[in-house]
């Protein structure tokens, strides 16, 4: 019970974080409501607000004629502004659906309040792009210093969140993007329920409360977390731009998707204003990483598909909604284009030169592909479903579900396609033959799936269970949602791994000990460089490594003891005294400590040393 306890419970600055991050999420909701009007899905208000920010900072900051603290202010007016226009409106800044849905699901949202960052891509790329912006007040450039971040270039959407989060609370708050995250989910819930609700005939008249029961709610959180196939923790409450992605995508799939039907019942008004919402949900995906330009392509072209095929749509029709879905998108597209350009040429994941794109791999490739699918049954299972149907709507589409197959279907062979180019253009040939992170990269189409499940399995509901059984199931669903995240707190602090622990607190130790002049290298031969990761992270302010050495260094004592000279270190920081090493520094240490060295006329001398923490049974 105290291991729960503990879990569920976090410390006071972790408090003031979420507090802040509450404000933030009130904030962008208003912003959303206020631009986009009645006729919306109202859930999705704090995308849209976030998307207006996420244009807003960038704009402006690529000039980089002002700090991103007086565009904060700006932000901050606009959304006070906001909340009083509601207010003449008396309209509430926040839904209905929202605060039920985060009251729900408030065990879970503690839990995730109370983890700290332990992810790779968390320590090398997206918390160090935040806390850049925190500190420097600006985006990276040329003549500012240089982000520490392995990929620079990225989209700062996320870090945008961390940002506006910290400067509420007064200090960095690194598990902003993960409670951010988790509120994304909350909303993709919330849509899902909204489809499945209109594929029953469901109405607000029917339920009360805007058609927002407290059972409903219930089961918008189920469906975005514990149904959703590619919902994984330790992508989900992280700083990862993963989950965003999915969320974002979904937003605008659906969006596109509403805007069709719209069209073919010869609701002019509907299908702009679902237009518009649609391209503050493609900013915000645009916000996020660059590859996700491919994803909103994807959908722009399911969409044309759907419309030539559907003899109840016209293809002029669509085209009149190009400028409100996709005028501000790609706009800020550009923008960041351009910036990074001028200023940040060496930041991003790049594609290898054309004469050494591995076509011949392509067969063993796609093997290694189907392996890994094989083993995700739940969502590779969903998604080829939604394409055996998207290929019986292209022969003859007849209703709003055919167009929604076409759209989820024709997303994941576009974007599996996509995949399948870049391992052969981008990736290393060792990264290729393994698929590096098939999986996670499928996880941005795993909002579409759930929108396709929600609308298509109400939709079998209706048919085929409703008319002989009406099971009153929303108790159930309030109390899943409430007990799940108490009784599995324990498993879902994943952050709480005794080595994601001391690699942390060892660094912020040795950071104490040294100063920026001093030259460290990293040793750790029996990893792969995740933990030096963290602690390259956690030294910031102090020493910078200048070397990591892994696993895949090698354990050669002379190799080892050449590839130290050459970087002419004054300390070195060991994990494990395994024989290679002390061979190669020519030094004897006890076992079970990690050792500070220094580098003395005489050789190497132990400065420092830390036990280990206990191995995890």
């Amino acid at each position: 019970m105290t291991a729960i306890l503990d879990a569920l419970t976090p410390a006071l600055a972790q408090i003031a974080g979420l507090g802040a991050l509450l404000v933030v999420v009130a904030g962008f909701g208003a912003l959303g409501a206020w631009v986009t009007g009645r006729r919306r899905i109202a859930e999705a208000d704090p995308v849209y607000g976030w998307a207006l920010i996420i244009a807003l900072f960038t704009g402006v900051g690529v000039l980089r004629v002002v700090p991103f603290t007086v565009i904060a202010v700006a932000a901050l007016a606009l959304a006070v502004a906001a909340v009083a226009g509601l207010a003449v409106r008396r309209r509430a800044p926040v839904t209905p659906a929202l605060l039920r849905i985060t009251v729900l699901t408030l065990p879970l949202v503690l839990t995730v309040a109370a983890m700290q960052p332990s992810q790779w891509d968390e320590f090398a790329n997206w918390l160090p792009n935040a806390r850049y912006l925190v500190e420097i007040d600006g985006f990276p450039g040329l003549g500012l210093p240089p982000d520490p971040s392995s990929y620079p270039a990225y989209p700062y959407g996320l870090p945008l969140v961390i940002y506006l989060v910290s400067r509420i609370a007064g200090h960095l708050v690194e598990n902003a993007a993960a409670l951010f995250n988790l509120f994304l989910l909350l909303v993709l819930g919330l849509l899902a329920v909204r489809l499945a609700r209109e594929a029953l005939g469901r109405t607000a008249a029917d339920d009360g409360h805007e058609g927002w029961t407290w059972g409903w709610c219930a089961l918008g959180a189920l469906a975005a977390i514990a149904l959703n196939p590619t919902f994984v923790t330790k992508i989900a409450f992280t700083a990862y731009a993963d989950t965003a992605t999915a969320v974002t995508l979904a937003l605008a799939a659906a969006l596109g998707w509403r805007a069709l039907n719209a069209l073919a019942d010869d609701r002019a008004d509907d299908a702009r204003a679902n237009a518009w919402q649609m391209g503050l949900a493609a900013t915000a995906l645009l916000g996020l990483k660059q590859v996700n330009l491919v994803l909103l392509a994807a959908l722009v072209a399911t969409l044309v598909l759907v419309t030539l095929r559907d003899p109840a749509l016209r293809l002029r029709s669509l085209a009149r909604l190009a400028i409100p879905a996709l005028a501000l998108p790609l706009a800020l597209y550009l923008a960041w284009r351009y910036y990074v350009v001028l200023n940040i040429p060496q930041g991003e994941f790049p594609f290898r030169p054309v004469s050494d794109w591995s076509w011949a791999l392509i067969p063993d490739v796609m093997g290694r592909m189907a392996r890994i699918a094989s083993k995700k049954g739940g969502y590779f299972g969903l998604m080829i479903v939604a394409t055996v149907f998207a290929l019986k709507a292209l022969w003859r589409p007849r209703s709003p579900f055919d167009r929604l197959a076409v759209i989820a279907g024709g997303i994941f062979v576009a974007y599996n396609g996509f995949l399948l180019f870049i391992y052969i253009a981008a990736f290393a040939p060792h990264q290729a033959l393994g698929a590096l992170s098939y999986w996670r990269y499928n996880m941005h189409l795993g909002g579409v799936g759930v929108v396709f499940a929600a609308y298509g399995g109400a939709l079998l509901w209706r048919r085929h269970v409703a008319p002989r059984w009406r099971p009153r199931l929303g108790w159930l669903a309030v109390t899943v949602v409430l007990v799940a995240p108490v009784t599995l707190a324990t498993k879902i602090r994943f952050d709480l791994n005794p080595r994601y622990l001391y690699a942390r607190s060892t660094a912020e130790s040795i950071a104490q000990v040294l100063n920026p002049s001093d030259r460290l290298v990293l040793v750790d031969l029996e990893d792969d460089g995740q933990y030096l990761v963290i602690m390259h992270y956690a030294l910031h302010g102090s020493a910078t490594p200048l070397l990591q050495i892994t696993a895949y260094s090698g354990a050669d004592a002379n190799e080892l003891r050449a590839t130290i000279e050459r970087a002419h270190p004054s300390h070195l920081w060991l994990y494990r005294p395994v024989p290679a090493i002390e061979a190669a520094l020519d030094v004897r240490l006890a076992p079970g400590s990690s050792y500070l060295l220094r580098r003395d006329d005489g050789g190497w001398t132990s400065v420092q040393a830390w036990p280990h923490p206990a191995r995890r049974r």
